[in-house]
């Protein structure tokens, strides 16, 4: 499994790149890819325990949304990762202290007919135009498609019933008709009283969903 000569992976404590056997600073598809490969591996169908099962899923549902694997990594202290996964999620790490400076001091001359004007007016007409050009534009542009369904069943996603009572995944419309996966369990597993059970089409487990 990867290792790293300092930081929480000196401890010797497995992490969820541990798990799932890539390194910290490992894509998006290499996540996913890493992911399903250890799904097949460590299912309970062949396994005959859930423990395995339970923390590769775990590992995949930090690291596979940007968001969790930017917290995750910063908790661990891995400032390299935290940095791969905010090119994703658009967000970068706070400036170290110990790195800042403070700025030097701001001139005080001024021009001999003193402190230059700011032309409001003028400013207040861009903002205008700005904000009329951009209503414009996004009433002509197409709404942001969503992410197609990798196949891979999860808390949260949206499955069609087949006639034969398995669930496959398909792309959420958010409206009322969706089915929503509420709890993903081991194969041959109960689903709660309130919650339908239904086989994965993959064979990956038992989805428990809302009854009709």
């Amino acid at each position: 499994m990867p290792t790293r000569a300092g930081g929480p992976y000196a401890w010797g404590i497995a992490t969820h790149y541990d798990v799932l056997g890539i390194s910290s600073d490992a894509s998006p598809t290499e996540i996913r890819t890493a992911y399903r490969d250890r799904a097949r591996r460590h299912h309970p169908d062949r396994t005959g325990t859930d423990a395995s099962m339970a923390e590769v899923n775990e590992a995949y549902r930090v690291l596979g949304e940007p968001g969790r694997r930017l917290s995750y990594d910063r908790s661990l202290g891995d400032t390299t990762a935290a940095d791969t996964a905010a090119d994703v999620t658009g967000e970068r790490s706070p400036v170290d202290p110990d790195s800042w400076t403070a700025p030097g001091p701001r001139s005080t001359f001024l021009s001999p007919a003193g402190p230059a004007r700011v032309p409001w007016k003028l400013m207040l007409v861009a903002a205008v135009l700005g904000s009329a050009v951009i209503l414009v534009s996004s009433a002509f542009n197409d709404p942001p498609s969503q992410e197609s369904p990798d196949g891979i069943l999860r808390s949260g996603s949206c499955v069609a019933i087949e006639p034969n009572g398995d669930v496959r995944e398909v792309a959420c419309t958010n409206t009322a008709a969706d089915i929503v996966v509420e709890l993903l369990l081991p194969t041959g597993a109960t689903c709660p009283s309130q919650l339908a059970a239904h086989r994965d089409r993959l064979g990956l487990g038992t989805v428990c969903v809302p009854y009709d």
